[in-house]
């Protein structure tokens, strides 16, 4: 029998299979062919053959506000499916299943109180200079100067930082009160003690610390002076009112208590 001297080698790199002749390869190895030639000659190919899969991977993730993979930014809890390019050229399936935890920095404003959203801790900043406030790690702050603050929030492994918010504190000072006497009352917000003070004495007056519903909480009478105290650090955080009331004539101040 006659034999073909073209015994030719064909080496190739594939993915996932191959066929030739009819005949599909999908392992990685040396393959021979047998065949006749036109002129009925036997004859032979040899594949050497690399054949490389795709593959198809599953990962988990848990990220912060937004996640970043193969250059596309997720912000949604969800199962995405990727894909991509391995190594050797193939196609490669990612099924990427991602939690996205948010951080709710919502803040409220009522007058000098900024109240965050439900956390699980807070430091409240000076956005002046990006620093702590002191001690102020609490759902609710009570701002005692005026400038731009700002919340850092911790929840779910996750932290996140407010808005700046602007916060302006007047000091309260009756220039023409409606019984003729100029009236301040400071420090304004208050830890604690609050002083009110008068340019004339005071003849037969009364003060007295009204909360924001109208009741009464303290009632004091002012004879004969022209600086009066209240203790206002037995009370919770929020806005009250001092009245001054002399000869039928009443006027009210705003202070604020803080922790």
């Amino acid at each position: 029998m006659n034999r073909s001297t073209n015994n030719p080698i064909v080496t190739g790199s594939y993915c996932d299979s191959v066929t030739f002749n009819g005949k599909t390869y999908t392992i990685s190895g040396t393959y021979v062919q047998e065949y006749k030639t036109v002129s009925g000659c036997d004859s032979s190919i040899t594949y050497r053959l690399t054949i490389n899969p795709s593959n198809t991977s599953n990962i988990s993730e848990t990220a912060c506000g937004s996640f970043t993979f193969a250059g596309s930014t997720y912000i949604e809890t969800g199962t995405y499916t990727i894909k991509l390019t391995n190594t050797h050229g193939c196609d490669s399936t990612v099924i990427l299943r991602l939690d996205i935890n948010n951080v709710d920095v919502t803040v409220t404003q009522t007058d000098s109180i900024l109240t965050a959203a439900i956390a699980d801790s807070y430091q409240w900043i000076d956005c002046k200079n990006n620093t702590p406030v002191a001690g102020a790690t609490s759902q609710k702050y009570t701002v005692t100067e005026t400038g731009t603050y700002a919340v850092v929030v911790t929840a779910n492994d996750c932290t996140d930082t407010s808005e700046c918010l602007f916060v302006e504190i007047e000091p309260v000072s009756l220039k023409e009160a409606a019984f003729g006497n100029n009236i301040t009352l400071y420090p304004n917000p208050t830890g604690g003690e609050v002083t009110i003070t008068t340019e004339q004495t005071l003849r037969n007056a009364t003060i007295a610390l009204v909360n924001v519903t109208g009741q009464v909480l303290q009632q004091h009478n002012a004879q004969h002076g022209k600086i009066f105290r209240i203790d206002m650090s037995a009370y919770a955080a929020g806005v009250y009112f001092v009245t001054l009331s002399e000869g039928g004539k009443t006027e009210r101040m705003k202070v604020v208590k803080h922790n």
